[in-house]
Parts: structure tokens; C-alpha cells; sequence
């Protein structure tokens, strides 16, 4: 026969043991809450006005992706890869190379002029 003391020992633990899975519980099923960022700037195709001519820019040295990245530590703020494009004549390739004003007012991880 279990003494007084043992029946309240045994249910204690029963009661923490099944406030501890509840309270594990309810942790796991919350939101996680992040911020994610991306420090380049992505770009449409840039068209004429008589849809001759367009622009793209790519952060790749092999196809389009829209993209103006940063570069650290170089003379330039910002590079992308571009090319020109004409419907009479092949492509012409180049690099783009941007000084962007680093002002950011709103605070939102872009400089100003993106915005």
C-alpha cells in the first residue's frame, strides 16, 4: 500500500511530465519571424521606345537574370554584366559599372535611389 507521501510525489510527476510535452507543444507551434534581404537589385528588360532597341543587365556571365549587384572594396559601388540589344544586329556585350548613393531615409535595406 503507497503512503500518503508517494501518491502526491507520483502525481506531481505526472503533472509536470504533462505540463512540460503541453508547454514543448505550444512552443513548436509558433511562428518563426525572420527578415531576409538581398543586397543586389533585380531588373526588367529595358525597351525603346519603337521596341527596337533593349537593355538586360545579368549578374551571370551566361544568360539574363536582371541583376545589379554590389561589389565590395572596388572602385565601384555596383556591376552588372549588360547587353545591348538591337533587332538589325547581333547583341553587344559590356559591363556596367554604377557609383549608387548609399542613402537609405526609409530604412529599409536599399538605398534610396532604388526606391
Amino acid at each position: 500500500m503507497q503512503t500518503k507521501s508517494n501518491i502526491i510525489k507520483t502525481l506531481l510527476i505526472i503533472v509536470i511530465s504533462v505540463l512540460g510535452v503541453f508547454g514543448i507543444r505550444a512552443h513548436a507551434a509558433q511562428t518563426a519571424e525572420a527578415r531576409l534581404y538581398c543586397l543586389s537589385m533585380r531588373f526588367n528588360r529595358g525597351a525603346g521606345p519603337f521596341g527596337i532597341y533593349s537593355l538586360d543587365l545579368s549578374g551571370i556571365n551566361s544568360g539574363i537574370n536582371g541583376e545589379l549587384f554590389p561589389v565590395f572594396g572596388g572602385p565601384r559601388s555596383h556591376h552588372s554584366f549588360l547587353s545591348l540589344n538591337d533587332e538589325t544586329f547581333e547583341p553587344i556585350p559590356g559591363d556596367l559599372d554604377l557609383n549608387v548613393p548609399t542613402d537609405d531615409v526609409n530604412e529599409d535595406g536599399f538605398p534610396d535611389i532604388f526606391d
